[in-house]
């Protein structure tokens, strides 16, 4: 064994290895000085006693190292080279020196190839008429063996976290990378409202630098601009933690518009506790044009089929009515047929002409408290004509619900119901059955309409609710359609701060719902809010 007096210089240009080395080496009573590179290490090399030398070459220019293996073999000192075998070892011929290969062993298990042992821990005089060698002699033993067994767990220990700490710190250096560099804004803010991050694209965006607004509160910044006020007033309206998805218009210093879409989302720890808000910003500006542009081409066709239309109508209702002559019965229903397309074909206009108002923010602000039974009611009776040709029953059921109340946009609303009744009598083949309710749910009111039609295979229920998307199934391709009616549906219940459920398997019918906050509990909340809040006791008069 080498004695633990000895001195050692360590030559290693991956810092965490060579301090790790050093304090176990120092840890055992060594005399250590530790460096990066060659030309360090021969000058202490030169300038001090050192009895080992312990060099990782890899990193190091070939030159210094063939000199430090010169001058070590010339002042006769002992040399261990880490990471080398084979060839990379010749130049150790001669001067006596241990090459330890890759992969290198962990720091302690390096001091047991280096060759160094704990110093023996100094015996306790025996006091006088003491029995050596007796129990006392042998307790003191077996403590001295438990201190060195504690002392090598605790070294495994600290190399064990010393290991958790570098991995820890990789990790999460590569995570704050990846969000520094995602092309979204990304802000955080812990459970008390406190911003803990807040990317490079977040800062531009809205206006604010990391270093100014970490720690501070939504409310406590004094910048205020068009996006940042609207993150701070829907962070406030959050009362049941729902994803919320927004797109903002944000007005730019060159007069430009700009659109960013933002999502605010709840995060948990995990322990399912709440540990924040996670708001997410993304710059829609070139989609959100392109849209707006096919929204206005579509508006102005549409308007320039009102035109032609119009006529069709009127002359086709004055010749049904026997204005322009007498017709037979087969040129009535020929007239009856050329009526009732136009009537299709407005209908289908009117989609088009709403497709632009419900991108606009004035979808579901035209408040009202009425009664969800009677526009439901009122809603289903255009198709209970369509519904007894294909012999379906179309029932309405608001018994659940009596004198239910609800303040909401009634025209939206009715588009919306509608909507899912033509959508349930056109899948529905004859003889089916379609059903309206209104039902009392967890304090709110839920609109549902069901049928026992085709159904709808489970991969789409996503996509049913996007623009023009139509299933490709044969079992609903011939029924046709313009693929709106469900996206007028998602758009104007989530305009309500509500979403639209479904439940749908194929062969096996169709459910959507909806729900809306009965008025009774709106009034509630608004007194709730307005009441002043008093302390509990009495005044001395």
């Amino acid at each position: 064994m080498v004695d633990e007096s000895k001195a050692y210089l360590l030559i290693d240009a991956a810092p965490d290895w060579r301090e790790r080395l050093a304090r176990l080496l120092e840890r055992e009573g060594c005399r250590v000085e530790a460096v990066g590179d060659v030309a360090a290490g021969l000058s202490s090399l030169r300038g001090a006693h050192v009895d080992c030398v312990v060099l990782d070459p890899n990193g190091q220019a070939a030159d210094g190292v063939r000199t430090l293996l010169r001058e070590v073999e010339e002042l006769g000192r002992d040399v261990v080279l880490l990471g080398v075998e084979g060839a990379a070892a010749e130049p150790l011929v001669g001067v006596g020196g241990v090459c330890i290969p890759k992969p290198l062993p962990r720091p302690r298990e390096m001091l047991q190839r280096l060759g160094v042992r704990s110093a023996p821990v100094a015996a306790a005089p025996t006091p006088p008429g003491s029995a050596v060698g007796g129990t006392d002699s042998k307790e003191l033993h077996l403590l001295r063996e438990r201190c060195k067994d504690l002392e090598a767990r605790l070294a495994e220990q600290v190399e064990s976290f010393d290991d958790l700490r570098e991995s820890f710190n990789q990790e999460l250096s590569r995570m704050m990378n990846i969000v520094s560099n995602i092309m979204d804004g990304i802000l955080f803010t812990d459970a008390v409202g406190s911003i803990r991050l807040l990317n490079p694209v977040a800062e531009e965006m809205l206006g604010l630098r990391a270093f100014v607004a970490v720690g501070q509160t939504l409310d406590d910044l004094e910048e205020s601009n068009e996006l940042l006020d609207e993150i701070r007033a829907t962070c406030d309206q959050r009362p049941d933690w729902r994803e919320t998805s927004k797109t903002v218009e944000v007005h730019r210093d060159d007069q430009d518009l700009a659109y960013i879409k933002m999502r605010i989302g709840r995060v948990v720890d995990f322990r399912g506790e709440f540990a924040g808000t996670l708001i997410q910003l993304e710059d829609v500006t070139a989609e959100y044009k392109t849209d707006q542009l096919k929204n206005q081409y579509l508006s102005i066709v549409a308007h320039e089929l009102r035109t032609p239309l119009t006529g069709i109508k009127t002359f086709s209702t004055m010749m049904a009515k026997g204005v322009l002559g007498g017709l037979n019965e087969r040129q009535a229903r020929v007239v009856d047929s050329i009526r009732e397309q136009s009537l299709r074909l407005e209908h289908q206009i009117d989609k088009l002409v709403n497709l632009g108002h419900l991108d606009s923010n004035d979808v579901g602000q035209d408040l009202e408290p009425f009664d969800i039974n009677e526009l439901v009611t009122q809603a289903s009776v255009p198709f209970q004509q369509v519904a007894a040709e294909k012999r379906i029953t179309l029932v309405v059921d608001t018994g659940a619900a009596p004198g239910a109340m609800v303040e909401a946009d009634r025209s939206a609303i009715r588009r919306a119901v509608q909507a899912l009744v033509e959508n349930a009598v056109k899948f529905t083949p004859d003889g089916g059955h379609v059903e309206v309710a209104v039902r009392q749910r967890d304090g709110q009111l839920e609109v549902a309409v069901s049928d026992d039609g085709v159904g709808i295979d489970p991969r789409y229920h996503r996509r049913i609710f996007e623009k023009f998307f139509q299933v490709e199934d044969p079992l609903t391709r011939h029924h046709g359609g313009s693929g709106l009616g469900l996206f007028f549906v998602k758009s104007i219940v989530e305009a309500h701060r509500s979403e639209v459920t479904v439940r749908s398997e194929l062969g096996r019918g169709a459910s959507f719902s909806f729900l809306l906050r009965s008025h009774e509990a709106e009034t509630a909340d608004e007194t709730l809010a307005t009441t002043p809040q008093t302390t509990a006791g009495t005044e001395d008069d």
